[in-house]
């Protein structure tokens, strides 16, 4: 284990998206942001919905996760934000050399 996780989270607009990952960073709470549009398929309030979304994933410390969660929260505009954390199971040396500057 690489003590390293894949937090991710979406957001209606790719505004929206770009303003969470900022706060991240510039937090130093993850070193890096990634931001992809997605299409989405989902149930909310018992209707069918289909939409354009941003999907955000960040890489962070495990013990991270905590204070990531609350500044998405914080600071998102969905009722429910997603919060999803993936453990890195395998990562290369360099790249974790990086993650941990």
């Amino acid at each position: 284990m690489s003590g390293y996780i894949l937090i991710r989270t979406t957001h209606a607009t790719h505004e929206e998206a770009t303003k969470m990952a900022r706060l991240l960073v510039e937090a130093g709470l993850c070193k890096c942001a990634h931001i992809a549009k997605i299409e989405s398929l989902y149930i909310w309030d018992g209707e069918f919905c289909h939409e354009n979304e941003f999907s955000l994933s960040v890489k962070a410390s495990e013990t991270s996760f905590g204070e990531i969660s609350k500044i998405i929260k914080e600071n998102h505009k969905y009722e429910v934000p997603e919060i999803i954390a993936t453990p890195i199971s395998a990562i290369s040396v360099d790249y974790l050399a990086w993650l941990e500057e």
